[in-house]
């Protein structure tokens, strides 16, 4: 596997259809002033419109409508005012913003997954709705000694599937390739139904570094005949 396979990968998952969300507090900011102004539009939207509020938990998601509010605040890191985007009654602080238009239903939904993180040869298995549902993961696991290293910094050429099976026919599906990690791992941070359609929704981070955050939803509801589901909304961040 190469650098070029990871990156074709995104730009096919990561279309112009997929919706980048908004994090609370998050800060509009970036070298790219085309991109700020894109930026600067859509969170005008979702504070004039409204927005869903996603709070990823341990055992469940939680989707409900909020309202957000705009304003500059002073950044010390880049010193100076800069926009930023937060809820307005100041409530759960861990959420994802997103437009209401879209497939993703008000309430609690339960987290199946039993596992979060699936090294090569590790498998999960769910079934849900009569239908057999298994996450697995290929790659090459190093057979290193070295107090210095995470486990994920020994794995490389990573990949995470999903295979469907229903009616005795399975349908198999990539979601996820990494070259190698940087004290980070592919964390599967939910699975459950969130669109209504009766099938699996997933949410990972899909991230190999440790000081980014690269949240994916995957909605069936948006899958094409060959796909399982496919990527809706995505949310980026620099954790440190």
């Amino acid at each position: 596997m190469s650098y070029e396979d990871e990156i074709k990968f995104d730009k096919k998952i990561f279309t112009k259809n997929v919706i980048e969300g908004f994090s609370n507090g998050e800060f509009i900011y970036s070298e790219d002033k085309k991109y700020v102004k894109s930026r600067l539009k859509q969170a005008k939207k979702l504070v004039k419109n409204g927005a869903y509020a996603l709070l990823i938990d341990e055992n469940l998601v939680k989707i409900k409508k909020t309202k957000l509010e705009l304003k500059k605040v002073f950044n010390d890191l880049i010193e100076k005012k800069l926009y930023t985007i937060y809820i307005k009654n100041d409530e759960d602080a861990n959420v994802m913003f997103l437009p209401l238009k879209n497939p993703l239903k008000v309430g609690k939904f339960k987290n199946l997954a039993i596992k979060q993180e699936l090294y090569p040869n590790e498998k999960m298995s769910i079934n849900f709705n009569g239908v057999s549902y298994t996450f697995y993961a290929t790659g090459d696991e190093q057979n290193i000694t070295n107090p210095n290293l995470s486990r994920s910094d020994k794995v490389q050429n990573y990949r995470l599937f999903v295979t469907k099976t229903k009616n005795a026919k399975n349908k198999t599906q990539l979601l996820s390739i990494k070259k190698h990690f940087d004290d980070a791992f592919v964390q599967i941070l939910f699975i459950g139904d969130l669109d209504g359609d009766g099938e699996l929704d997933m949410i990972i981070d899909d991230t190999r570094k440790y000081s980014i955050t690269n949240i994916i939803i995957y909605l069936s509801s948006k899958a094409t005949n060959k796909e399982i589901m496919r990527a809706f909304a995505t949310y980026d961040g620099v954790l440190c």
